[in-house]
């Protein structure tokens, strides 16, 4: 099963900063010791700066598993249909058997993934 980040708006950085180290220590002990410390840099050429935060993953439910495997399967669905018509378009007609194969693993792999997250 696949996780999902939670990001917290919590500054850590900022709220630390200026502070001594025991100071400091004091603060992050207080925050949840499962919780991770992310900061990075955020802008452009024409300045950047620092944004910092807390974050945390848990499991995706089974409907946002669902709904990642959907778009998935979906979109590549997609992408072999316009490849069927374009060699229906340039006659290639020897090549739909191959692409027919393809869409039609991806419709059954979607059908499973329907049937194992359905809630």
């Amino acid at each position: 099963m696949d996780n999902k980040t939670i990001v917290l708006d919590i500054n850590w950085l900022d709220a630390i900063d200026g502070m001594t180290v025991q100071k400091a220590i004091e603060y992050l002990s207080k925050l949840n010791p499962e919780h991770k410390l992310n900061y990075y840099m955020e802008g452009d050429t024409h300045g950047c700066s620092v944004v910092a935060n807390v974050y945390y993953d848990v499991p995706m439910t089974n409907a946002e598993q669902l709904a990642k495997l959907e778009k998935h399967y979906l979109r590549q669905i997609a992408d072999r249909e316009k490849g069927k018509q374009y060699y229906i378009d340039r006659g290639q007609l020897d090549r739909l058997p191959v692409v027919d194969k393809l869409i039609a693993e991806l419709q059954l792999k979607l059908t499973e993934a329907r049937h194992k997250y359905k809630d």
